[in-house]
């Protein structure tokens, strides 16, 4: 314990001392007119340290190398030189700083309520769903240095084994075999397996389990939340004002998404942090880039980073196309563009570089409908679609230049600034009220990855958010939104409208996604949900600033809207998901013994205990596992791999579910089975209203030890005989 605190501690220090130091020795063209604000300057040392040693871990695990130790070090190293330099130029190391106590106060108890909303950590660490598995990544990275798995029982494995072995996935996705979920067979033969999913996340879970164990690795989510409100309101403050941005934090503190998904260990936390930092990063460029290259660089690396957290965020890579045409027209500088546009596209061509080389085949299946240039001319409508895009930006640079008419230019804007302003509450009215009844909903399509039919419900994406947001949050948010459009907004506020209107219709649209609840509902965590409630906030203080009680009545929506949100929360604040099922797995992995072991699980779901508990069995407890197809298992085949197997000195397990298949003879399996059963609460899962019930779930194994088996004859083998021989 003492030990783990210390880590902590140290940890904690090497993270925030790179950003703090840095923040002290970026240079600047002019001073500043006013003391830095305490909450900004703190926020950006924090946010550099956190992109520091998270992108370090990347690189880490990508070649191998990953540990704690080495983290402190190169932070360590950082630090120290840094410091030096400063001493040597003769600078200070305690900035003056100034700070508005009531705002600061204001903070400090938002922090502090979300904290007691977000720190109960789901422990989550079953397989079979997103959640479990980059946990597991996470412990893996930490256990072995390196984001990619080495499995040799599967190097030396017979191919003709593979179809009963592991699960196959439809064509047209690649490759053709998944191990566990979240994994895929990239290299049989000298038994490589890739995990899905990009390593951000679960680097941060593996700093984590590093300094703790498996308990302060499942906080990384919390962690997230935490700060991605902390990031919100600076964004909030920077775009519209400190009552804002406090408002708007508030307001995402108290929704069920957002408290639900500070607590289940998937990356949307982490991406809401970093877009939303850089979102605040880029605002003060805008403003005070001149002054100097820190804000430039510093949202550069925020959103760039992001594209090594999720895999749908490649759209921020025309953003250094547009600032290009932007400083064209106001004719600004050209390090402004590099200040900005130099760390953010390293970070995007890295991110590129690992979807390339350690994450291809998840890349492929998301985009390769759009990459697939084989066919004749495939290609033509990417080229196409290119010149279409080089020209337009050209035309747009000599339209919008200096040299055109300005007054033109501002009502051309005026009016289009309006019409969309319209056409967003007009799209919103249609997707709340009349698309559920116009469009064709009712029917299903087919799950492969559950094997099972899937109700079609996207029709009722925007109704199903406001079961979250309520639909109170949702007009103020649609309120918000047209008047920023309407007033016409100031230039920093391009880029948060651009993204938060893209992702909400792109997912209100289409969620793309399993939708039950409240699953699909971090589709809109990123972007969305933090994007209406900054909305809905600017849509109460523009009320409050009425003449004849305008302020009372924005008090009073603003509490009906709080209450309403935690009372829609009601059910996520009070549950912990799958509560007390950590210390019941461990009795499991020491019931299963030490030393060598293959466990062979048995049960004919598509997604059954292999995947559930199989999944920590290989990556916390280091034990190898084989999910077995038991529709196209080869029973002689297995009987040879699993004696080449005990002669290596490996113990033979069959782990059976509730559903298994004969698979051996009567003989083989022992008169008294090792049994465990495990006992754990678990949201409902539901498609046609919000969930508030909570289900209380069973998971009963049986086990046993496969005997002693003789050697085989390969003609036996060879002609898939069932007669088995033991020894």
């Amino acid at each position: 314990m003492l030990l783990s605190v210390a880590k902590a501690l140290l940890s904690a220090a090497l993270l925030v001392l790179p950003g703090y130091l840095t923040r002290l020795a970026w240079p600047r063209r002019t001073p500043p007119s006013a003391p830095p604000d305490a909450l900004a300057f703190w926020g950006e040392a924090l946010l550099f340290g956190v992109l520091w040693m998270g992108g370090w871990g990347v690189v880490l695990a990508q070649v191998g190398w990953f540990s704690l130790g080495a983290l402190w070090l190169l932070s360590a190293g950082y630090s120290g030189a840094l410091g030096v330099w400063l001493w040597r130029r003769g600078g200070s190391l305690r900035p003056h700083l100034a700070l508005d106590r009531r705002e600061g106060a204001a903070f400090l108890l938002l922090m502090l309520a979300a904290a007691l909303l977000f720190f109960h950590p789901h422990e989550f660490i079953w397989g079979g769903a997103d959640a479990g598995v980059y946990v597991n990544l996470g412990a893996n990275i930490s256990r072995t240095g390196s984001w990619r798995i080495q499995e040799p029982l599967i190097a030396e494995m017979a191919p003709e084994l593979y179809p009963g072995m592991f699960r196959e996935q439809p064509a047209p996705m690649i490759p053709q075999y998944i191990p566990l979920p979240g994994t895929y067979l990239t290299d049989a033969a000298t038994g490589q397996v890739t995990p899905q999913f990009f390593p951000l996340f679960p680097v941060w879970v593996a700093i984590l389990y590093s300094i703790g164990g498996l308990e302060l690795g499942l906080y990384a989510t919390p962690l997230w939340g935490w700060l991605g409100c902390a990031m919100v309101y600076l964004a909030g403050r920077a775009l519209l004002g400190r009552r804002v941005g406090l408002m708007g934090a508030a307001l995402l503190a108290c929704t069920a998404t957002q408290i639900w998904f500070s607590r289940y260990p998937t990356s949307e936390t982490l991406t809401q942090m970093l877009l939303f930092a850089g979102i605040y990063a880029f605002t003060l460029h805008l403003e005070h880039g001149e002054r100097s290259p820190w804000w430039g660089a510093l949202a550069g690396l925020a959103l760039g980073q992001a594209l090594l957290s999720r895999i749908d965020l490649y759209v921020l890579c025309l953003l250094p196309v547009g600032y290009a045409l932007y400083l064209r027209f106001r004719r600004l500088p050209r390090r402004l563009f590099w200040a900005f546009s130099l760390p953010f596209g390293a970070l995007g061509g890295y991110s590129l570089l690992f979807a390339r080389l350690d994450s291809w085949p998840y890349f492929y299946n998301v985009y390769g409908s759009f990459l697939d240039l084989s066919a004749p001319l495939a290609w033509l409508p990417y080229a196409v679609a290119g010149l279409l895009a080089l020209a337009l930006a050209w035309l747009a640079a000599g339209w919008l230049s200096p040299h055109r008419d300005r007054a033109w230019a501002a009502s051309a804007g005026r009016w289009a600034l309006r019409s969309a302003a319209v056409a967003i509450v007009l799209l919103a009215a249609y997707a709340y009220f009349l698309r559920p009844v116009v469009e064709q909903s009712g029917g299903s399509y087919y799950y492969w990855y559950g094997d099972h039919q899937v109700p079609y419900v996207e029709p009722y994406n925007l109704v199903r958010l406001g079961w979250y947001l309520t639909p109170l949050g949702l007009l103020l948010a649609t309120g918000g939104v047209f008047l920023v459009l309407w007033r016409g907004f100031h230039r920093r506020l391009a880029l948060p409208l651009a993204l938060g209107l893209l992702f909400t219709v792109f997912f209100v649209y289409n969620s793309r996604n399993n939708p039950h609840q409240i699953y699909v509902m971090r589709r809109y965590v990123p972007v969305v949900i933090p994007f209406l409630m900054l909305m809905a906030a600017y849509g109460l203080d523009r009320l409050a600033s009425l003449p004849r009680r305008g302020g009372a009545l924005a008090g009073a929506l603003a509490a009906v809207l709080v209450v309403w949100l935690l009372f829609s929360a009601r059910t996520v604040i009070r549950h912990v998901e799958y509560r007390g099922l950590i210390p019941q797995f461990r009795a499991l992995a020491a019931a299963l013994g030490d030393g060598p072991t293959v466990l062979l699980f048995n049960d004919v779901r598509p997604v059954g205990p292999a995947a559930s508990v199989g999944t920590p069995l290989r990556y916390l407890e280091g034990l190898a596992v084989f999910d077995l197809q038991e529709d196209r298992l080869d029973p002689a085949l297995l009987l040879e791999q699993i004696r080449r197997w005990q002669a290596e000195g490996y113990r033979v397990l069959m782990v059976e579910g509730e559903q298994a298949a004969p698979l051996l003879p009567a003989e083989m399996e022992p008169a008294v089975k090792g049994y465990w059963a495990c006992h754990y609460p678990m949201l409902e899962t539901s498609y046609e209203h919000a969930p508030h019930q909570i289900w209380e779930i069973t998971i009963p194994l049986w086990y046993w030890a496969v005997p002693a088996l003789s050697p085989v004859s390969d003609a036996l083998i060879s002609s898939g005989g069932a007669a088995w021989a033991v020894g």
